[in-house]
This record gives C-alpha cells, sequence and structure tokens, in this order.
C-alpha cells in the first residue's frame, strides 16, 4: 500500500518573507520564535524581520554554521530554545540549515539518541508528538528540505543517518527567490545537482506514487534548464524562481524514494565536522549509480532524457556527468577531499 502525504503550507512567490512569516505566526498564535540562522545573518535580516513579529513578541537569534546536521548541535539549539522559553523555531538559511533546525526540534520533543529515531532502527514509531513548530525560508535551492519529511543527522557516534517523519516537515514553508540572488555559483550548482538527484532517483524508485513522479519529471526539467540560465546571468530572478520550484518539487518527490547515490553521498558525509557538500559529492555520484542501475531502470530512463531534453536513448549518465562539469563541479571524489580509506568506511556504512 502507497500512503501519500504531502506538504503542509507553502508561501511561494518574491519577496514574500516578511508577510508570510507574520501570517503564519499570527495564524498559530506563535510570538517569540527561536531564529536559528548562519553566522552573520541576523544582521542583514533584523530589519527585515523584527517589523514582521506579532505585536508584544521578540525573536531569539542563535547562529549556526553547519554543512551537515549534527544531534550535538542539535543538543546545543534545543537547549537554548528550552533557555529562552520559546514558542517555534524560524530557520532561514540553506538546506542544511534546516535539516539542523529539524533535528532540534526533535532533541526538545525527545531525550532518545536520534540515532534511535533513525530509519534503520525502526525509529519513526519513537518520533513523538508535539515537535516545536518550524517555520523553514531557505536561502537556496536544492532538495526541499522547507518541505521534505526527513533529515540526514550525524549522531553522536559519527555515523550520518537518516530521520523520516511526517512530524518533522516544517509547518510552514516560505519560499522566496528573491532570498537567493545573491548565492554564489558553486552553492548555486550544488543545491541543482542536489535538486537533480532527488528528481532522478524518486523518480526510477520502485513503488507507485503518481504525483511524485509527475513532480520529479517537472522537477528535473525545470532545474536543468534554470542552472545553465542561473549561472550565465546570477541576478536573473525568473531563473532564480524556476529553480526554487524545482528544488520544491524536489523535495516533494522524495516521499516515493531516493537510491544508491544519496546513500553513498550520506556515508561520505559521515562524521563530526564533515564539511563535504552533499550536492558535491552527488555530483560526483549520481553518474555511476545512474550507470549502475541503468538494466534495472533503464525503461525509465527514456522520460528521464526528454525531461532533460536529450534524445530518448541518450547516455543519461554521461549527461548529467556533462552537466555537473558544466556547472563547476567536480567528477571525483578524490577532488572533494575523499581518501582511500574513507571509502572503505563508507561502503560499510
Amino acid at each position: 500500500m502507497t500512503l501519500i502525504s504531502l506538504a503542509g503550507r507553502v508561501h511561494f512567490a518574491d519577496h514574500v518573507l516578511e508577510p508570510a512569516l507574520r501570517t503564519e505566526l499570527e495564524h498559530r498564535g506563535l510570538s517569540r520564535p527561536l531564529m536559528a540562522l548562519a553566522p552573520g545573518a541576523w544582521e542583514g535580516l533584523a530589519d527585515r524581520l523584527l517589523p514582521a513579529l506579532p505585536a508584544g513578541g521578540d525573536a531569539h537569534v542563535f547562529e549556526t554554521d553547519v554543512v551537515n546536521a549534527e544531534e550535538g548541535e542539535a543538543r546545543r539549539l534545543a537547549r537554548r530554545y528550552a533557555e529562552a522559553e520559546r514558542d517555534c523555531i524560524v530557520a532561514i538559511g540553506p538546506g542544511a540549515l534546516i535539516d539542523q533546525a529539524k533535528a532540534a526540534a526533535l532533541a526538545v520533543a525527545t531525550d532518545e539518541p536520534l540515532s534511535r529515531c533513525a530509519a534503520v532502527a525502526g525509529g519513526q514509531t519513537r518520533i513523538p508528538r508535539g515537535l516545536p513548530p518550524l517555520i523553514a525560508a531557505p536561502l537556496d535551492a536544492g532538495a526541499g528540505a522547507e518541505v521534505g519529511p526527513a533529515l540526514a543527522v550525524t549522531v553522536t557516534d559519527g555515523r550520518r543517518l537518516v530521520v523520516r517523519s511526517r512530524r518533522l516537515a516544517p509547518v510552514a514553508a516560505i519560499c522566496d527567490p528573491s532570498l537567493t540572488l545573491d548565492l554564489g555559483p558553486r552553492p548555486t550548482a550544488e543545491g541543482a545537482m542536489d535538486a537533480i538527484a532527488h528528481c532522478l532517483e524518486a523518480y526510477v524508485a520502485s513503488g507507485c506514487h503518481p504525483p511524485a513522479e509527475g513532480m520529479a519529471l517537472a522537477g528535473l526539467r525545470g532545474a536543468s534548464r534554470a542552472l545553465r540560465r542561473v549561472l550565465d546571468r546570477p541576478g536573473d530572478l525568473d531563473a532564480r524562481r524556476e529553480m526554487m520550484a524545482a528544488a520544491l518539487n524536489a523535495g516533494l518527490a522524495q516521499d516515493k524514494g531516493l537510491g544508491a547515490a544519496h546513500a553513498a553521498a550520506h556515508a561520505l558525509a559521515a562524521g563530526p565536522g564533515n564539511r563535504r557538500a552533499h550536492g558535491g559529492l552527488l555530483a560526483a555520484l549520481l553518474p555511476h549509480a545512474l550507470a549502475f542501475n541503468a538494466p534495472a531502470a533503464d525503461a525509465r530512463y527514456a522520460d528521464l532524457a526528454a525531461a532533460l531534453d536529450l534524445p530518448p536513448r541518450a547516455d543519461l549518465a554521461a549527461s548529467i556527468g556533462a552537466l555537473a562539469a558544466e556547472a563547476g563541479l567536480a567528477p571525483r571524489l578524490r577532488d572533494l577531499g575523499v581518501a582511500d580509506e574513507d571509502l572503505f568506511a563508507a561502503a560499510e556504512a
């Protein structure tokens, strides 16, 4: 049986951050958010966000510099949430920061080690109700963490595990493409490859989820077309909007499942302090995963080729590799700092 459960409230428009945030806080009777932000971000956003708070409300800022969500940082954020007597979390940042906020919300609600909440441990039943409300506003266009019901987190023993539950999904997503206009070329390309990987792997995943398949094809088409435009013209708001729409589709499509490239990328990002960007790892891994899966998934590859504006019998793996190279992303794991000994640990994980 397939259970189809998609996103909650999503605000998608240019320059919508302030009115959407105020709407969501007032809608839920919230006024004391813990603002999870990248270091230095509050200086540029304070003048915009403080007026968006309901009358009598106040914001408490927590700065977190993460490339990959970690349990230790989640516990630190959860302690700050309790000490400052907050009533919700507002995460404004890249997908990794939104995942960090999800992990913190889980840490507020349970003292269980996050490893016991992971999918490999059958942890969905141990994720309690009553997580703090989380409102997410992405500053990149990647895997759609702002609507996704899962997070990848490095737990205390160094493993990188996936925790999945609808209770982890933000109660509201604020998708404002204008927030991504200053995003540099590398994080832009890494986010696009993350979205593309979500769409490719979700489409060929086993199972029946018609909405996810439609969103995967739409997201793949949008991300591949918009990426080239954004890299040529970083200030092209129309292209940035198309990228954010692709990321939204990618985040929703993952309900159907992901695959080998994501599993390997998470394994290679394990360990506290690991700063290997997820999108960069996927760019190196995805062509090999596509080639490996071709004998089983080849019947679906023609649809993917069409979404990428390729001939039906195009070499999908080579085409994705060429797109990543065109975007300036490294084709080999060694270029990302992965040593031979790292491969053995990652393979076991």
